[in-house]
């Protein structure tokens, strides 16, 4: 592939480049609370209210808890201290990121595919900001690597390790629950097929332990936001109340959204999960990407043709069969998968035509017996592949369970939701193209690896970019509190939509007011009939939709900062109603 040499110099370079990032995002920490959702982080800090919305449910209890931390250690206070903390567990997820990628990959590769996985743009940029996804993301791989160890060897300690790693990551963003599909696998699969000694009653106690240590892994988190709450009671009743709004009001999801099923397909997919998610929008990306797809492609192909070639498909001889399960056996950590390639190479090896015909001359009756053999291996293969799942059938299915979820129960405007599926889909890809095939050509190698730095590269340019810009530029909801507090007239009332929350966190001199109907702003004109109305555009936005006339609004000024960074309050109009 390429020498131990460079390999060395490239590997050095990553690790150096790595360290320069984590400088770099030390003094590019987010000092911005710009959505509703930061301003309830930082307002946490210093008073945990989930009756408040500080923060709101289900609490981000661990995520809250590290803010505290940083602000206690180092003495950095708001939106700059969660930060910190997302940047510090950002920065662990490279041992878990590189052991799973050692499974499929030799040392070097494995670095390059973690290293691809940690310079996603819109994921660096969310590693540095005010934002629970930012540890939720570093957490997923914990979480993921021990479920992966637990599934390979499905021991209590790893087990609970797996449980453990989970309810951090609960307590850090519990609408990653979905994730939870594999350790529920790994349970199910442990307390179900045991060692040949090994009795029902044995198994079956061991799954009530495991699941008696998982909820009381859940429960650490839990029962410290009830004892904050003032009680259990308390806080189920503010959970129900919070998902009774997720999933019926503003959440954004299938059921609140009139959005069509194929529209939100192509949304989440398209934009989310690939043109925001994993490129930033930005071409430059795409065709790197694109590239490194090809490659991988190319790669298994040539690999396919060639093990065909060499299989000698009626000319085998054993000499071949035996060079070629040993090349199997020793690319690096591929498990299960190992046993197939070499299985299904040994059956090519065997020659048909003349040999396989009986005293006669007869062939048809001869194959049935191993047909059916060959069959009944498969289902019995398939049948532990559902008992015992390998790493790369457990990360597919977990991230499958996730995207339907965030598909269907989030917020199809935020891209940010869609944070794990373009992580998992890279790390996957990387797998792909980086992995090492018994018959793959030196030069599709080659290819493979150089199309994964090209991409590095990009990738690592762009996250500097954005994180620069992230931390720079004056989110537009900033720059509306100093336009109004400047110009607003004394007497004057800016009614907001979801603006109101950060207006509040940065007290401007200034009355606003949240209004979310028609009906009752023409109420409060009536109240108060000499009094100036100032108003944003996702109010009128909202009239509009209640098919309220809106032809009494004069625009006032327009602001706006990055849409990757701020879909949600990116673009704001600010209008006053004239009477």
């Amino acid at each position: 592939m390429i020498g131990q040499a460079t390999r060395k110099w490239i590997g050095g370079a990553i690790a150096i480049a790595a360290m320069g990032a984590f400088a770099f995002g030390l003094f590019h920490l987010s000092p911005w609370a710009a959505s509703w959702d930061e301003v309830d982080f930082v307002l946490a800090l210093d008073r945990y209210d989930l009756l408040a919305m500080q923060p709101h449910a289900p609490g981000y209890p661990y995520f809250i808890l590290g803010g505290r931390l940083m602000r206690l250690w180092t003495g950095i206070d708001g939106p700059a201290a969660l930060s910190l903390w997302n940047l510090l567990l950002t920065a662990s997820s490279v041992f878990p990121l590189y052991r799973l990628a050692r499974r499929w990959l030799q040392p070097f590769a494995a670095t390059v595919a973690a290293a691809l996985v940690l310079t996603l743009p819109m994921n660096a940029a969310l590693g540095v900001r005010a934002m629970s996804e930012g540890a939720a993301l570093a957490l997923m791989w914990w979480y993921l690597w021990a479920a992966v160890r637990a599934a390979e060897r499905p021991t209590t300690a790893r087990f609970l390790g797996a449980a453990f790693a989970f309810s951090l990551l609960m307590g850090t963003r519990l609408s990653y629950a979905p994730l939870g599909l594999a350790l529920g696998w790994i349970w199910l699969g442990a307390t179900t097929v045991g060692g040949a000694n090994r009795q029902t009653a044995a198994r079956l106690a061991r799954g009530f332990v495991w699941l008696v240590c998982a909820a009381l892994c859940q429960l650490l988190w839990l029962a410290g936001m009830a004892a904050a709450e003032g009680g259990a009671g308390s806080m189920l009743v503010l959970l129900k109340s919070f998902a009774l709004g997720h999933f019926e009001q503003w959440g954004g999801g299938a059921i609140a959204d009139p959005m069509s099923p194929a529209s939100r397909l192509l949304l989440f997919f398209g934009d989310n999960v690939l043109w925001t998610g994993a490129f930033a929008r930005s071409e430059a990306l795409l065709a790197a990407a694109a590239l490194l797809l090809g490659s991988a492609i190319i790669a298994a192909g040539t690999a396919g043709r060639e093990a065909r070639a060499g299989a000698g498909v009626g000319t085998g001889t054993a000499q071949e069969v035996a060079l070629d399960a040993t090349a199997v056996r020793t690319a690096p950590n591929e498990g299960s998968v190992s046993k197939l390639e070499t299985g299904a190479n040994l059956l090519r090896s065997f020659p048909n035509g003349d040999s396989t015909q009986d005293s006669r001359g007869s062939t048809g009756r001869s194959l049935q017996p191993a047909s059916y053999d060959g069959l009944a291996h498969k289902l019995r293969t398939a049948a532990q592949q559902l008992r015992r799942p390998t790493p790369g059938v457990l990360l597919v299915a977990a991230s499958a369970a996730y995207a339907l979820w965030a598909l269907l129960g989030q917020n199809i405007a935020k891209p940010r939701h869609a944070a794990p599926i373009a992580a998992l889909l890279l790390f996957g890809l990387a797998v792909q193209a980086l992995r090492k095939r018994p018959f793959s050509p030196p030069a599709a190698a080659k290819a493979a690896l150089a199309s994964a730095l090209l991409l590095l590269a990009a990738q690592t340019t762009e996250a500097a970019r954005l994180v620069a810009l992230q931390d720079s530029q004056r989110p537009a909801v900033y720059r509306l509190a100093d336009y109004a507090k400047a110009r607003m007239p004394a007497d004057a009332v800016l009614y907001t939509w979801e603006e109101e929350r950060v207006l509040y966190y940065l007290r401007r001199d200034i009355q606003t007011r949240p209004i979310y109907t028609y009906a009752y702003f023409l109420a409060d004109l009536q109240a108060a009939p000499d009094r100036r109305i100032w108003l944003t555009g996702a109010v009128l936005e909202g009239f509009r939709r209640q098919g309220a006339p809106t032809d009494h609004a004069r625009l006032l000024a327009r602001f706006s900062s990055d849409g990757r960074l701020d879909p949600v309050y990116g673009n704001i109009s600010l209008y006053e109603w004239v009477r």
